[in-house]
Order: structure tokens, then C-alpha cells, then sequence
């Protein structure tokens, strides 16, 4: 019988699924996810599909529930979720808080040891995390580099970065 993994995704948003090369920041059929590429989301949807993971957002953008960047919005994770064929109330599971150092690692390690008897990690169902970001310098502080795929900010999330992540995730 397969051992079960809660696999976790930490997401930011900016540089990951959306970009500086892209210029001319098309809605996807809705002007609320105006600022999310929906190439770059096909690459987390092939990510999410290939391995069930579950999100926590790492992102800036955590901090508000109707916020974007570019323009204000409502409900941008369910529509992020939507674009990609999935129900928000599933697919994310939290948010990291806000610590005092304002490092990513740290917030990102807080959740883990905040959240490790609820998701069941190191008890009978083991936690396999990656973190996804454009920016990791204040993340491999705390958080093994083997984890980590950055992302080039000109690009974002790439194919590659995808398979990069799925292997992480997989194992």
C-alpha cells in the first residue's frame, strides 16, 4: 500500500504567475485575475494535476483577500483556482503569517510548525514541501535549497520550472 504525502506548494505570485516581460497583461475572460498570465497558470495547473498538491500563499498578495497589484479585484484565489479547474476552498489551504523579521523563510518555516499536527506531517502522513518564488535569498535561510525553485522574474513560472517542482513534489 502507498505511503500518503501531504504535498505543499508555497506560492508567490508575483514573478512566478506574472512577469516583467509580459507587457501587455491580457484578463483572462474576467478583469478580476488581470495581472495573472494564464500561460504561467497552466504551468501551476500541470503542477497541481501531476501532484495533488494543496497551496499555501507565500505571496504578498496574502495579505488581502480582493487585492491584486495591477488593478483591485475580488476573490482572486478563487479565480485563480477557477482558471485552472479547481475549487479555491480545496486547492488553498492557508496563507503564511507575517513575521517580525519580514523573511519569507521564517514565515514559511512558522507555517510549517504551526500546521504540521493538522496537515499531519511527521505523524502518519508525511509533509513534502516545495516553495516557489522569484526571490529565495530570505528563503533558503530556513528552508533546504533542495526544496526551492526560483523562478526568473522576466519569465515566470516556466515549463521546466513546473517539472522542476513536480519532481520535488513527487519525489
Amino acid at each position: 500500500m502507498p505511503t500518503m504525502v501531504m504535498k505543499i506548494l508555497f506560492l508567490d505570485i508575483d514573478g512566478v504567475l506574472n512577469c516583467t516581460d509580459v507587457v501587455d497583461r491580457k484578463p483572462y475572460n474576467d478583469e478580476r485575475v488581470y495581472g495573472l498570465n494564464p500561460d504561467l497558470v497552466n504551468n501551476l495547473k500541470k503542477v497541481v494535476d501531476s501532484t495533488g498538491c494543496r497551496i499555501v500563499v507565500s505571496s504578498s498578495w496574502r495579505h488581502h483577500l480582493d487585492y491584486a497589484p495591477f488593478q483591485p479585484k475580488r476573490e482572486w484565489r478563487k479565480v485563480l483556482a477557477e482558471m485552472m479547474g479547481y475549487d479555491a476552498s480545496r486547492l488553498f489551504i492557508g496563507s503564511t503569517p507575517s513575521g517580525n523579521t519580514g523573511k519569507r523563510g521564517d514565515e514559511i518555516l512558522a507555517w510549517i510548525l504551526e500546521n504540521k499536527d493538522e496537515h499531519g506531517a511527521y505523524q502518519s502522513v508525511p509533509m513534502r514541501i516545495c516553495v516557489v518564488d522569484d526571490e529565495i535569498g530570505d528563503i533558503i535561510c530556513n528552508i533546504d535549497r533542495r526544496n526551492v525553485v526560483k523562478t526568473d522574474m522576466r519569465k515566470g513560472l516556466t515549463e521546466e520550472d513546473a517539472d522542476r517542482i513536480i519532481e520535488i513534489l513527487n519525489g
